[in-house]
């Protein structure tokens, strides 16, 4: 498991953002479960603090298991709040929600939890890298590939060393692309340098309706050094060209 570092709920700061969206918590807290993230469960507004980790996420039930309190009198203590709150930190960056205890149990001798799938998570926000706005009149292409193997073809938006934005219509093959797909094959025109693929992870995604696309965000993953130098290259390149047709001042 892995220890995290901070035993109070966190204050509104700037650097945290809200996230309400069920599609991403469940992502955000199947991360903590993978990696067997240690976190932190507050009881009694934050008087008394215990051990835990995610063991299951039941999003059918909106619900999920959490593992023996440690120290052991936390088991106890649980049937007896109405509210906790679970603090843990992975890879450097904070998260942390409230929400209500459903019930506890024992199973082979060893205590469980069950508590309900929270209805926001405050997450703390990485620093962005530089994202350089790509031009509308610029006609740069990105092809990405879903499960299905058929091709999205769309229009580069912007773009950083750390990940991308793009234009796709509103296809049937958008479906394949939740928050949390890996897409294996992202092809991209970079500005300036030519065509790069790379994997990226789906992180947001805004569907506009009335103009019938959908400006879907990506960030990369497992990139090579030679692929982040073409990167750094082209967002240098559009950011020239940004300054370039800045008006002058007399």
């Amino acid at each position: 498991m892995i220890q995290q570092s901070f035993s109070k709920p966190p204050d509104i700061e700037p650097d945290y953002q809200i996230i309400q969206d069920e599609n991403r918590i469940v992502h955000l807290l199947d991360e903590l479960r993978r990696e067997r993230t240690l976190l932190t469960a507050l009881l009694d507004g934050g008087r008394h603090a215990f051990s835990t980790a995610i063991v299951e996420i039941r999003k059918k039930d909106k619900a999920l298991i959490l593992d023996e309190f440690v120290p052991e009198q936390g088991n106890q203590m649980m049937a007896r709040s109405g509210k906790l709150w679970i603090l843990g930190q992975l890879h450097g960056v904070k998260t942390a929600f409230q929400t209500d205890i459903r019930d506890s149990g024992i199973e082979d001798g060893i205590a469980f939890h069950r508590i309900s799938l929270p209805h926001a998570v405050r997450h703390q926000q990485r620093r962005e890298s530089f994202r350089a706005v790509v031009s509308m009149g610029i006609r740069t292409p990105v092809h990405i590939k879903g499960d299905n193997n058929a091709p999205l073809n769309g229009q580069l938006r912007d773009l950083s060393i750390g990940g991308l934005s793009v234009i796709l219509p509103l296809l049937k093959e958008l479906d394949d692309l939740e928050l949390g797909t890996i897409v294996e094959d992202c092809e991209i025109d970079l500005p300036g340098q030519g065509q790069l693929s790379v994997k990226a992870e789906v992180r947001h995604m805004q569907r506009n309706e009335n103009q019938k696309n959908a400006q879907v965000g990506l960030a990369f993953r497992e990139l090579r050094p030679q692929d982040q130098r073409l990167l750094q290259r082209s967002v240098t390149h559009l950011e020239r060209e940004q300054l370039r047709k800045q008006p002058k001042d007399d």
